[in-house]
């Protein structure tokens, strides 16, 4: 009996703690006790705030910054590690909670769970979010896990991932990226936005088609040339989208 009770207290602090339009205080309040409270379900329950905005914007970021830290404080409790491993495999808002991670886990573990949270959200089109953080936290990583991350997401149905994606090829490119690629810049169901932006990231790293393909999307004849199999940008405005 007292161990269902307290289940219903961490049930209702996590109700507190994801509350969106609850006062600062209330939040604030209830992960206190949570985090007092110390246990796997109490750790769970606290960690879940990452995955919620708050409606104000300026108490979410102190909210999740106080919580990161709170983290990193108790980064040797391995139930806080688990509790935070959960969040980041299955909540939608991971940034402060990859922030905490990064700054809390060896490398290596810390590489392969952010990979194994993209790759189980490759087939959710609604995980954009999630993909974009985790995204953001292999550009930070670079090598060759970047790598894999920015060819995952050049498959994906989401134009922001798909741009994240690119974004990170460019600044983690290789060998074994150029093909993918050039493969976006030829697929014609692909946005004009996103083909621009790919049309720029080759034009930049200036590297030549392995299929040595030389035609233009049709959007983007007034963008691109091609010189010496090389893909040329013509205009000042063919600058990275905004995204």
């Amino acid at each position: 009996m007292v161990f269902g009770l307290f289940g219903s207290k961490v049930d209702r602090l996590r109700k507190q703690v994801r509350e969106p339009y609850s006062q600062h205080e209330n939040r604030k309040e209830a992960m206190i006790k949570l985090l007092n409270l110390g246990t796997p379900e109490a750790y769970e329950a606290l960690l879940s705030r990452f995955g919620v905005n708050a409606s104000s914007v300026h108490y979410d970021e102190v909210e999740k910054d106080w919580l990161a830290d709170r983290v990193i404080e108790r980064g040797d409790d391995e139930d806080m590690i688990a509790a935070l491993r959960q969040v980041i495999l299955n909540e939608e808002r991971l940034s402060k909670a990859l922030e905490a991670a990064e700054k809390t886990m060896k490398r290596a573990d810390y590489e392969t769970l952010i990979m194994s949270a993209l790759e189980r959200r490759v087939d959710d089109h609604r995980a954009g979010d999630a993909k974009v953080d985790l995204l953001g936290a292999f550009r930070q990583l670079g090598g060759e896990a970047a790598r894999r991350a920015g060819i995952l997401a050049l498959n994906d149905r989401n134009d922001d991932v798909i741009l994240e994606g690119i974004d990170l090829l460019e600044k983690a490119a290789g060998e074994e990226t150029h093909e993918a690629l050039w493969n976006l810049f030829h697929d014609p169901y692909q946005a004009p936005r996103i083909l621009r932006r790919v049309g720029l990231c080759l034009a930049n790293l200036a590297i030549t088609d392995p299929q040595a393909r030389e035609g233009i999307p049709d959007a983007l004849h007034d963008d691109f040339k091609f010189e010496s199999g090389r893909l040329i940008a013509l205009r000042t405005r063919t600058q990275p989208v905004a995204h």
